[in-house]
């Protein structure tokens, strides 16, 4: 939360207390805690930290034994590392792995966490966009927004809106009039 709410220091502050915590517990709750601390370094800009951090993941998870771990966090498994790298990736500017790694995540993630598909989405579509490929950016935008939707995520809808708002420049594109229609339609 403290995150999302921009109070980064903060985050990365208790994130970083919490693993020290979690020193000699389940390796699934260490993996989960640097998947965490990744994504907060990401968005403070410390991409080295990010990907050392994101390697820390992968190995705590490489411990992992199935139904091990804290109950609350059993449906974090392989499929929800890499959707979270991806988007560390995609924070960190490292475009053309972040692209492999969501692509994987979008066909690894059971179907049945939404939520989590709809922001690996927003993720792709705001690499799509970082790329120059609006029409790319568009559709997987407007998939993001039918999954958002449908789950009421405030968080990906917020993140949705944003992409949109950096597509202003070409607002008069055919593909931009559609997603903009998709979105007046839900709005409806």
């Amino acid at each position: 939360m403290l995150l999302f709410g921009g109070q980064v220091r903060e985050a990365l502050s208790l994130v970083k207390r919490a693993r020290h915590l979690a020193q000699g517990t389940s390796p699934r709750l260490r993996a989960w805690l640097a998947a965490a601390h990744a994504e907060a370094l990401a968005i403070a800009g410390n991409a080295g930290d990010s990907l050392r951090a994101l390697d820390q993941a992968d190995e705590a998870f490489q411990q992992v034994e199935p139904g091990s771990g804290p109950r609350w966090l059993g449906y974090f498994d392989q499929a929800h590392l890499v959707r979270w790298k991806g988007h560390c990736l995609v924070a960190v500017g490292q475009p053309e792995t972040a692209l492999a790694v969501l692509h994987e995540a979008l066909d690894s993630v059971d179907a049945s966490f939404v939520r989590a598909r709809a922001g690996a989405l927003v993720d792709l579509a705001t690499l799509h966009l970082r790329q120059g490929d609006v029409d790319a950016t568009s559709d997987v935008l407007a998939r993001a927004f039918q999954l958002a939707r449908e789950t009421q995520s405030t968080k990906n809808q917020r993140r949705i809106i944003e992409v949109r708002r950096r597509l202003r420049p070409w607002n008069a594109t055919a593909a931009v009039r559609d997603l903009d229609e998709l979105l007046d339609w839900f709005a409806a």
